[in-house]
């Protein structure tokens, strides 16, 4: 009977610097999916803000191009404006000819968006409505507003787009009043 064989058949398992490896490398790819995370969170947060913001620019400078009312609004079908405040289900651009607010039959939508991210949110304080911004002909709105953006899984991520009544956007982590952004989820 061979000994050297017989100790080496009964003796397996883990060497305390082969535990130590694994462990540093799970170690090491934990940390690289929670920041790979984070990464991807923050992308999709911009992805909407940097959306709205351009919709919002092209409704104005529609508005300027065409000397025609255009109004943006919150929408479920694409057809017509929904009550409410959930900015995240959507949106369309639309002239309104007779500015009277609705969208009619002759009066066309040339944009939409669909649904967003389901971890996202968008509210919009404006005055006189939160579901629709109004851009007249000279790409003014005529009363200032907050788009307010939280993120479910990482509230870090909240940001405001906060519109002033001359139809300038901009982005800020504060509301208008210096105050920070509270998200209600």
């Amino acid at each position: 009977m061979d000994i050297n064989r017989t100790t080496r058949e009964c003796c397996c398992g883990f060497t305390l610097i082969e535990l130590l490896i694994t462990l540093s490398i799970l170690a090491i790819l934990a940390t690289t999916a929670t920041s790979l995370g984070s990464v991807v969170q923050r992308n999709e947060m911009t992805a909407v803000i940097n959306t709205l913001i351009a919709d919002m620019n092209f409704a104005r400078s529609e508005a300027i191009k065409t000397g025609t009312e255009v109004i943006i609004c919150i929408t479920n079908d694409h057809e017509n404006c929904a009550k409410g405040n959930e900015w995240q289900n959507g949106w369309m651009i639309y002239y309104d000819n007779n500015g009277d607010r609705r969208r009619d039959a002759d009066e066309t939508s040339f944009r939409a968006q669909t649904a967003i991210s389901k971890t996202i949110t968008i509210a919009y304080n404006g005055r006189p409505v939160d579901n629709y911004v109004r851009f007249s002909a000279n790409g003014t709105t005529n009363y200032n507003g907050t788009f307010i953006i939280c993120n479910s899984r990482n509230t870090t991520l909240t940001r405001a787009i906060i519109l002033s009544n001359t139809g300038r956007l901009r982005g800020s982590s504060y509301l208008a009043n210096g105050k920070a952004i509270d998200c209600i989820n």
